[in-house]
């Protein structure tokens, strides 16, 4: 509802992300994912010891993701300005180096442990595909690195499966293999 209201007045939402950009990005999404997302993922916190801690960190980080995403699809040609271009290229270099990582975890451990990682993982995707959906052109300066990314991603899937020709729709590295099609699908 919140989304939907803000966005009736498209100068005002544009006034708030050049205005706040940088900072949502720098003081709230980065050090969620490389404190907090790292920590909890290197830490015996995923191990099962500080759930409840963990669990806090990783909705925080898919919050400020869910956050972000909103924003950008809605206002991305405006902060492609010197002021603001840092800051996305900061979200989406992060993006790029999370996506592989979370991946990792979910292939690592049991599928029934990771729903936070999960909730993360496909935030950080739609990230991705409803901004290039929504704006194909200025998108344009990412859409390289994020071809590269969810095509070796998807190749690394189809070849760990290989072998036992099964991959459940409604798994983790499922909805992660119909969020790269959906990418790759938009781009094309």
């Amino acid at each position: 509802i919140c989304d939907k209201r803000l966005l009736l007045d498209k100068k005002f939402v544009a006034k708030v992300v050049t205005d706040h950009l940088t900072t949502l990005v720098q003081q709230g999404y980065v050090p969620a994912m490389d404190d907090g997302v790292v920590g909890a993922m290197q830490s015996p916190a995923s191990q099962g010891i500080a759930t409840e801690e963990r669990k806090v960190v990783m909705q925080y980080a898919v919050l400020m993701t869910s956050v972000l995403r909103r924003l950008l699809r809605h206002s991305l040609p405006v902060i492609l300005n010197p002021t603001c271009l840092v800051a996305v290229d900061q979200l989406y270099g992060s993006v790029l180096k999370f996506v592989p990582a979370l991946l990792g975890v979910v292939r690592s451990i049991e599928s029934s442990n990771h729903e936070d990682v999960d909730a993360l993982l496909e935030e950080l995707c739609y990230l991705t595909i409803d901004v290039q959906k929504g704006h194909p052109i200025e998108f344009g300066r990412y859409l390289a690195p994020f071809l590269e990314l969810f095509h070796q991603q998807l190749v690394d899937i189809s070849t760990a499966t290989a072998s036992t020709n099964i991959l459940e729709e409604d798994s983790s590295l499922g909805r992660f293999v119909m969020a790269s099609m959906t990418f790759l699908s938009n781009v094309l």
